[in-house]
């Protein structure tokens, strides 16, 4: 039993905590144990020396993130994700200074990024995402987690504009922020990312194994890639960013999926974009772009989902090899300037005109709630308003019914 060194206890229906007595075997070093119902686990499980992988997802853990794990030295992948951990606890000096993976998503952690983080420099992948933390991120993440490869933030709280120095971090190629509460410009300094300015592929790390597949937003939908997968991807959709699209962007010559959708990014679309040459996944929609969609954009061969719905976009639809076998006319939806295929409506020779600042879009979704809103708001308050009147006021009402009974009595006799 001390000879011990992988322990695999997953998808089974084990309950209380993981014993703590697992520290006293000494070659320990891969513990395995997700989809079962721990609670938590023994304190004195830091003991386990030789141990660098524990995954324990799909659990019942609660309240803070246990601490004594920051002190298992050679520990370099947690995998807590899908839990019920509620905070990371107290600024706490990380003796690990090999910890290469934490994977935290799908609990309900908050407040702010922790700040125990800044002593994980060996750290390559980190992944929040579905919890609440909130605050500004930390500038320091760009300068003292530089071996970061993979960031995944989504679908947390965090707000204020986003540091320009995630663009020092050499490696990387996945910079998931979405669904936050971001605003301000996008930082054009993201333009500078080392990872993804070539078009060769980029090693994440020639010493590491990322573990576990990655969720990201491809084609308008969620899949799981594989971990050391090389889909470079920025996405910063569902956020409150305003200015334009930096030109910056446009030479990220190894980026393959851009995602900045729903926001409220205005000016034009790049006429670079087709400098991005690997770019497969492109969503820009639910913005205020204007302007025509650059003639570039049908250079990109390996493109294979487009969206630009619910802009103010005008003039003809570029036209390209690739571009062309993207004929769905629902990614041009709601911009009324726009014309030619895929959509109905043809060109004429003065259709190469940008939309005027002033025009607002009409077919835009947000356009029509409100719309139909207000007609229902009015039709409300004018029932209501004359039938309360009358049911409130006697005279009023005597007399409303005098009237319909002197216009009848007129029309028959009329008759």
């Amino acid at each position: 039993m001390l000879a011990l060194t992988t322990l695999k206890l997953g998808v089974n229906r084990l309950e209380g905590y993981l014993p703590g007595s697992l520290g006293d075997l000494p070659k320990l070093n891969f513990v395995s144990a997700y989809l079962n119902q721990f609670s938590g686990i023994e304190p004195n499980f830091s003991r386990c020396r030789n141990l660098k992988y524990l995954a324990l997802s799909y659990n019942q853990l609660s309240g803070e993130f246990p601490q004594f794990l920051w002190d298992v030295i050679g520990l370099e992948y947690i995998d807590l994700h899908n839990n019920n951990l509620s905070t990371m606890g107290p600024s706490h000096v990380v003796s690990n200074s090999f910890l290469r993976e934490l994977q935290l998503a799908n609990n309900s952690l908050n407040g702010e990024f922790p700040t125990s983080l800044i002593h994980c420099k060996k750290l390559v992948v980190l992944n929040f995402e579905g919890n609440k933390l909130s605050g500004e991120l930390p500038k320091w993440i760009g300068d003292k987690l530089q071996s970061l490869a993979i960031l995944q933030l989504r679908s947390n709280l965090f707000h204020g504009e986003i540091p320009s120095e995630l663009s020092q971090l050499p490696a990387l190629h996945v910079l998931d922020l979405s669904k936050n509460k971001f605003s301000g410009n996008i930082p054009p300094d993201l333009g500078s990312i080392a990872s993804m300015k070539n078009k060769t592929q980029f090693v994440v790390s020639r010493d590491y194994k990322i573990w576990r597949p990655r969720f990201l937003k491809w084609k308008g939908n969620y899949y799981s890639f594989p971990a050391n997968s090389y889909l470079t991807t920025i996405d910063l959709s569902s956020n409150h960013l305003s200015g334009q699209i930096p030109q910056d962007i446009t030479t990220l010559l190894g980026l393959k999926v851009l995602n900045l959708a729903d926001n409220s990014i205005g000016g034009n679309i790049p006429t670079t974009i087709g400098n991005m040459q690997q770019l497969e996944s492109l969503d820009l929609s639910m913005n205020r772009l204007t302007g025509p969609i650059p003639p570039s954009l049908g250079y990109l061969t390996f493109l294979s989902w487009l969206n630009v719905s619910y802009n103010n976009l005008s003039g003809p639809i570029p036209t390209g090899p690739q571009l062309q076998t993207l004929n769905d006319p629902s990614m041009y939806r709601g911009n009324v300037w726009l014309c030619g295929p895929p959509l109905s409506s043809k060109c004429s020779a003065d259709n190469n005109h940008e939309t005027p600042n002033e025009h607002k879009n009409d077919d835009h979704p947000y356009n029509i709630i409100i719309f139909s809103s207000s007609i229902i708001l009015g039709f409300i308050l004018g029932f209501w308003g004359v039938v309360g009147v009358l049911a409130l006021n006697t005279s009023w009402r005597s007399r409303y019914f005098y009237f319909i009974d002197c216009a009848q009595s007129r029309c028959f006799r009329s008759n």
